[in-house]
């Protein structure tokens, strides 16, 4: 039924699944687990009251075996697990949950016991405020990034690069979509003027992937000091891109009166 990036026409929606693999390293098969929030209303009121029309899959848009552990439509509560997936061991991993397709008439899960699953997130949330970094605004051709983001050391920010145009589409669609390529995992750095990256600086725990949009938990630094926070998005057909801004640690004092 899946064919190309998109898994059947007929569904109208889908959400991506950001998947917390961070041990192991190299590709590892994990069974993954995570919530869809109760005030996701978009998906809480297109679904069937049945649940048929709820698709796990993988980064390329193929059904994966999952099941949905719990399941009550009229209190808006889910549980959906997935088994033996193929995924990047000590990366944040993409995955999508499809849904929307009210004449589905059948029921896509397998059974299974999920073991020691990794945790999935579903995000609701967007860019907003001061600290987003456009798809022109990550690249320079000079040593450093464009985009410039001051935040004292005690500060924990969220900087939102976008994934805009940096994957190939499709010029002859499939299942009436011209998606063709899209994020498989990301990596995170903090980079000291010497090229040293330290994770004291960020926590990619807290690393959300929604469409369009990479979020990257910035926090510590010392004082005076000045870093590259860089994104790097691997495309599943082996593609990397590295999304940067600079982050100058600064501490606010009050003007000396001396």
């Amino acid at each position: 039924m899946a064919n190309g990036r998109w898994f059947d026409a007929n569904y109208k929606r889908r959400v991506p699944v950001t998947i917390d693999v961070t041990a192991g390293s190299g590709t590892v098969t994990e069974d993954v687990s995570f919530t869809v929030p109760s005030d996701f209303d978009e998906f809480w009121t297109t679904i069937r009251s049945d649940g048929k029309d709820i698709v796990l899959c993988d980064k390329n848009g193929i059904k994966v075996d999952f099941k949905k552990n719990t399941f009550d439509y009229a209190n808006r509560t889910t549980q959906i697990q997935g088994n033996d997936i193929s995924l990047v061991g000590s990366r944040q991993n993409v995955m999508w949950l499809y849904f929307n397709y009210s004449a589905e008439t059948t029921d896509h899960t397998t059974a299974f016991t999920a073991s020691s699953p990794k945790v999935g997130s579903i995000h609701l949330g967007g860019p907003s405020g001061q600290n987003i970094i456009g798809p022109l605004q990550s690249k320079s051709v000079i040593n450093s990034p464009i985009t410039t983001i001051t935040k004292d050391p005690t500060d924990q920010i969220d900087v939102w690069f976008s994934t805009a145009g940096l994957f190939e589409k499709r010029i002859y669609p499939a299942n009436k979509r011209n998606i063709l390529a899209g994020p498989s995992y990301f990596e995170v750095e903090s980079l000291d003027s010497s090229g040293t990256n330290s994770t004291d600086r960020y926590d990619y725990s807290l690393l959300r992937y929604i469409q369009g949009w990479v979020r990257v938990r910035a926090k510590s630094g010392t004082t005076d000091t000045d870093y590259v926070l860089r994104c790097i998005v691997f495309g599943d057909a082996g593609t990397a891109h590295v999304l940067s801004c600079l982050i100058k640690v600064r501490k606010l004092l009050p003007e000396s009166t001396g």
